[in-house]
């Protein structure tokens, strides 16, 4: 393995432990959980289908999930498009936890960035683009490897996923 690998592998697990520990600081939920939230508070009315899809999780183990989000009054259940389908949607409770949970993630992503200095943030936008569009091999992963992004940072025509499987 090379050295870039390797410090590429420890800065992955350093961030997502950052990040774990501000989202659970912001509401006790699981990082699935978390992601499950920030899904469907962008995709109101995804279906357990599509988020099984991106949380890339058993359908059984996806109704699990949603049994216990709606146990904690996070997430309903509405009729979906035909009378088969579920409708999935943030209660006002729930977006209150993802609100919390997203400004947590975002100042320590900012205090990440921050600690750069202001031109190596340039060359860190530049990598990650680069990265993340190698990594995106079809609109699955492109929506799985999203599942935690503020798409409002990151706009559609701009997103190196989404270009990436244009």
């Amino acid at each position: 393995m090379s050295r870039e690998a390797n410090l590429l592998g420890a800065l992955a697990v350093a961030v997502c432990d950052e990040l774990e520990a501000a989202s659970l600081a912001a509401a006790d939920l699981t990082a699935t959980q978390t992601a499950a939230l920030n899904v469907l508070a962008h995709h109101p009315g995804c279906t357990i289908r599509e988020l099984s899809q991106v949380l890339e999780l058993s359908h059984p183990g996806t109704v699990r999930l949603v049994d216990r989000l709606q146990d904690e009054g996070l997430v309903e259940r509405r009729s979906g498009v035909d009378a088969r389908s579920v409708a999935l949607h943030v209660t006002a409770a729930g977006r209150r936890v993802w609100n919390r949970q997203r400004h947590a993630r975002d100042a320590r992503l900012a205090e990440v960035v921050a600690s750069l200095p202001r031109a190596s943030r340039a060359d860190l936008r530049g990598a990650a683009e680069l990265l993340l569009a190698a990594l995106t091999t079809d609109e699955d992963r492109a929506e799985s490897i999203c599942r935690l992004c503020d798409e409002s940072q990151c706009p559609q025509d701009r997103c190196p996923v989404t270009l990436a499987v244009s």
